[in-house]
């Protein structure tokens, strides 16, 4: 059963992956197709001949099944899925509607802001979904970027008369690697094929989201005012960053801190973080009883995820989390590799272009997979840890995680962080208590802020500290340095990673017990 779930779920990724890169014809995609369905016909044949002979057919699958053509039946499978993978990709919008596309000079387009606003120090970022184009309706889904200015604020929902001229995205290289970023698939992931700068708007309605998404995005913005009330920068927006993922107002040189010393996923709202929202809310409502208190935790991760964007390492976490509760609820012993596994593949099902255009969900699943397969290795190497205050357990997620995206983060950065892991054994343990004393200050703040000040001041403390870290690490000489990283080196590093690991797991099975 297990190797069948993970033949399908690497079929179907592989299948995605074949179609991003050849752009093959559905006719090459159906001949594969025809592959699986004569080997399948083959042993439905074999199966009758068996029956009909000497045996039962349940006997002649069992002796099918313990004879050398026992991995036929996976290479169907996995025909099959990778099939369907490619045919997904081909099947996914990943054009405009041509009324758009063919649309020149200045044009009127009218739609609606379709997420919440990114507000930068110096413009609004605007996901814009374009509903016609002088006076003509498009159908399917088509956004564009809008690049405006601070003032008038614009909200989600808002529907807009925009003037301007479309232009299509390009790609750009990275000055200190030399990397091209593929930025036009990065929007096109999203069905964003068009950006405009400075254009003008003008509004025409407001609240036409999805009136849910409406209320979610209210409160976040009144936790965001709350606490910009009762703590001052940069520590308000750090900790809007941390609590709800609102990076928007934390300065570019703090990002640019924290990203040198390898912490930038505090503010990004990383799995980490959504693991212990998912705990907490879970022991929150267990005074309601078992199942009610897991169908409660999973409401509120699932509303958490969405105010918070629901970007694809929210997303996956909040999977993750929600197949936890359901081992719970089901009272099974939670298997993390095949609720990693399915949670890969009803992303990709959704998405298909994220498994290649999307850093975040590829660095997010990289971390997981090394959580579970490389620190139960750490685990037995490092026993004379302290694990006070979760040290031990912290010191070795942290690095487990480290060394499972390091190579890809390389190839995609360049850049090296030599200071990320005592930097993440400083902060991570505090991280915690600064969600939580964060979310009490933004939470009775709304009451008022001299009932919040004792929480306020706690809050700014731990952030204070954890800025303190950031700052003492990047002034240190060559914290961060620039290591050109090959795509061909990161494979042999991954696939020396893979026999390692395999082969320390299979002789700590063969160890007496």
């Amino acid at each position: 059963m297990a190797a069948a779930i993970y033949i399908s779920v690497l079929g179907f990724a592989l299948g995605v992956l074949f179609e991003t890169f050849t752009n093959a014809s559905i006719f090459l995609l159906v001949f594969i197709l025809l592959i699986a369905v004569a080997i399948a016909a083959g042993m439905h044949i074999c199966f009758r001949v068996r029956s009909r002979s000497d045996v039962s057919e349940r006997e002649g699958a069992k002796r099918f099944a313990e004879n050398k053509y026992a991995f036929l039946p996976l290479v169907c499978l996995f025909l099959l899925l990778f099939f369907l993978g490619a045919l997904r990709y081909q099947t996914y919008s990943k054009t405009p509607d041509p009324i758009l596309s063919d649309a020149k000079g200045k044009i009127e387009i009218t739609g609606v802001i379709s997420q919440d606003p990114d507000v930068r120090q110096d413009k609004q970022l605007i996901t814009f979904r374009a509903l016609s184009v002088n006076g003509k309706k498009l159908s399917g889904e088509n956004n564009i970027l809008i690049s405006a200015g601070l003032f008038p604020k614009r909200s989600y929902g808002d529907e807009l008369a925009v003037y301007g001229n479309i232009v299509s995205p390009r790609n750009f290289s990275d000055d200190a690697t030399g990397e091209t970023f593929d930025y036009v698939s990065y929007l096109q992931k999203d069905r964003t094929y068009f950006v405009m700068y400075m254009p003008q708007t003008n509004i025409i309605a407001t609240n036409k989201g999805n009136p849910i998404m409406s209320v979610l995005l209210f409160i976040k913005h009144a936790f965001e005012d709350s606490v910009g009330r009762n703590i001052s920068e940069p520590n308000a927006s750090l900790i809007s960053a941390i609590v709800v993922g609102a990076r928007h107002g934390v300065p570019q040189d703090i990002l640019d801190m924290l990203r040198k010393v390898g912490t930038i996923h505090i503010v990004i709202l990383s799995g980490y973080a959504i693991t212990i929202v998912a705990e907490s809310v879970r022991k929150f409502f267990s005074r309601f009883g078992f199942r009610t208190s897991l169908v409660l935790a999973s409401v509120s991760i699932i509303l958490f995820a969405l105010m918070t964007g629901a970007s694809a390492m929210v997303v996956r976490a909040s999977i993750m989390a929600l197949f936890a509760f359901l081992s719970h609820a089901l009272s099974r012993r939670h298997d993390a590799v095949r609720a990693l596994a399915f949670t890969v593949f009803l992303m990709i099902l959704w998405n298909p272009m994220i498994l290649v255009f999307d850093v975040s969900f590829q660095v997010s699943v990289l971390a997981v997979a090394g959580l579970i397969f490389i620190s139960p290795i750490f685990e037995k190497k490092f026993t004379k840890i302290s694990s006070k205050f979760g040290f031990r357990e912290i010191f070795i997620s942290t690095l487990s995680a480290q060394i499972a995206v390091l190579p890809y983060l390389l190839y995609v950065t360049g850049s090296l962080s030599l200071f990320s892991v005592p930097a993440n054994l400083l902060v991570l343990p505090i991280l915690p208590l600064t969600m939580l004393f964060g979310l009490l200050s933004g939470a009775i703040g709304f009451i008022s802020p001299i009932l919040a000040f004792p929480f306020s001041a706690v809050a700014y403390f731990l952030t204070s500290y954890e800025l303190f870290v950031a700052k003492i690490f990047s002034a240190i000489p060559f914290s961060s340095i620039i290591v050109p990283f090959p795509f061909w080196a990161v494979a042999i590093v991954y696939a020396a990673m893979i026999f390692f690991i395999a082969r320390l797991r299979n002789s700590s099975r063969r160890l007496p017990s």
